[in-house]
């Protein structure tokens, strides 16, 4: 039944210049092994997990140092959420310089992946405050605050959001963890089924300076596929074991602020920003801005638009971590 489905995900026959790897650079195929990744780890984290105020932190504590190899999953699941930032970005690079908005379906295509792109951010966020140590605790506490600087109904938001109007507790760890497993995925894997239709409704990957087309058997390129798949697996496993720790500092305490609260790297730019302009500007209409533009960027089309945004962006975020 599994290898039906993916059949059909897929017509029977393929351009192979399509298929070829300095085409896609297979950013869309690694974006999908990654959910995999996340999702049979996550639920084998989800059996030692205690989503309590209580029992969080000791519990990842056992997952971190007691309980073999539950350590290293950790690590897995961590380091695939944060790659799937980084692969999402540069797969919506490669869609922006060949300008594949010709039809109805490549646009809705579009439109599909840069809701996928902006749900990675709280699916990474909502997991961030899960381990409920100290930085996390802080780090969540700093991202309310912004929600709660809406004018009107930023604490009405924030109680719908947190579960609560104070600094985080056990409503907002206990409705972070619902997020996290439950209400972002199933949105996810919709959007990530619609994303894969469109791909196939469009006629495939747009390729650009191609006149002649050549097939290719879907079921070769699906045996090449694979190959690609267990490569990366070993790559994330490899650099998990020897090089990557997920980060794990002393419990939550609300009585004690660390000297130093760094939002996560992929959040880093907007800290950077809070430094300088009112919270409301820079946590929340910057933005929703952002997110306008990249839903829209189809009618706009100008690639050294999208470029200098995200070329930016990315000095901010190294400007944060690296000089401040």
């Amino acid at each position: 039944m599994v290898v039906r489905f993916l059949k059909h995900l897929r017509p029977k026959y393929i351009d192979k210049n399509a298929a070829g790897l300095t085409v896609t650079f297979g950013l869309g195929g690694l974006l999908t092994l990654l959910f995999i990744i996340l999702t049979v780890s996550g639920i084998i984290l989800m059996f030692f997990y205690i989503p309590t105020k209580n029992d969080a932190y000791t519990s990842v504590k056992k997952i971190t140092d007691i309980i073999p190899f539950t350590g290293l999953l950790r690590d897995i699941h961590r380091i695939s959420g944060e790659l799937m930032i980084v692969a999402a970005f540069f797969h919506m690079v490669r869609v922006v310089l060949v300008k594949p908005f010709d039809n109805k379906y490549r646009i809705y295509n579009w439109i599909t992946g840069v809701l996928l792109f902006i749900l990675i951010f709280p699916f990474n966020f909502t997991g961030y405050l899960l381990p409920w140590d100290n930085i996390s605790y802080w780090g969540a506490t700093i991202v309310l605050n912004i929600i709660n600087s809406i004018p009107l109904a930023g604490e009405k938001f924030r109680l719908v959001i947190a579960g609560s109007s104070n600094i985080p507790n056990t409503a907002t760890l206990i409705r972070f963890y619902t997020y996290h497993v439950v209400l972002l995925p199933m949105i996810f894997i919709f959007l990530m089924m619609n994303h894969f239709y469109l791909v196939r409704a469009a006629g495939g990957v747009k390729v650009t300076g191609v006149a002649k087309k050549e097939r290719i058997n879907s079921g070769e390129l699906f045996k090449i596929e694979v190959i690609y798949a267990l490569i990366a697996i070993i790559l994330i496993i490899a650099l998990c074991h020897f090089f990557y720790n997920a980060p794990l500092v002393e419990n939550a305490n609300k009585g004690l602020i660390p000297s130093v609260v760094k939002a996560p790297w992929y959040f880093a730019g907007i800290q950077f920003l809070l430094t300088y302009i009112p919270p409301l500007t820079a946590g929340v209409v910057i933005p929703i801005f952002y997110i306008i533009f990249m839903l829209f960027f189809y009618k706009i089309g100008k690639i050294s638009i999208f470029l200098i945004i995200h070329i930016l962006f990315i000095v901010f975020t190294i400007l944060e971590l690296y000089v401040k």
